[in-house]
């Protein structure tokens, strides 16, 4: 039996990356935001079982394995990153009171995948609506 391969064919999803950043808040002080670094194809897999996996739906977050191909954006990716799925959501408001309307996921690994560094595997939860 030959081990089936992950090709670019399987990235059908249209996901956002979002990097933490701080700003002015207008009274002196910072007010962390989110700020849009860029989009690509992904494929999303959802994690089953496991008992992590299992506590984390307990409290209603859903972790998922992304992958991307790995490229100069990509290899930029970091644990505190949030990831968007663009089609299932859209940005509200403007300026600092800018948010999203869909699921956020949040990044908490990043790994090469097993398919020599052509793609990028990120271990995401997702933090619920916005």
């Amino acid at each position: 039996m030959t081990a089936q391969r992950f090709g670019a064919g399987r990235l059908h999803h249209r996901v956002g990356w979002d990097r933490r950043e701080n700003a002015a808040d207008g009274y002196g002080g910072t007010k962390s935001r989110y700020a849009e670094q860029f989009e690509c194809l992904a494929s999303l897999v959802p994690l089953r079982g496991g008992e992590g996996v299992l506590a984390a739906r307990l409290v209603g977050r859903q972790p998922f394995i992304v992958q991307v191909r790995a490229d100069s954006r990509t290899r930029l990716i970091a644990h505190g990153w949030r990831m968007r799925e663009v089609r299932k959501g859209e940005w509200i408001g403007s300026g600092a009171g800018r948010r999203w309307s869909g699921t956020t996921y949040l990044v908490k690994s990043i790994t090469f995948s097993k398919d020599h560094s052509l793609f990028l595997d990120v271990l995401v939860e997702s933090e619920g609506a916005v």
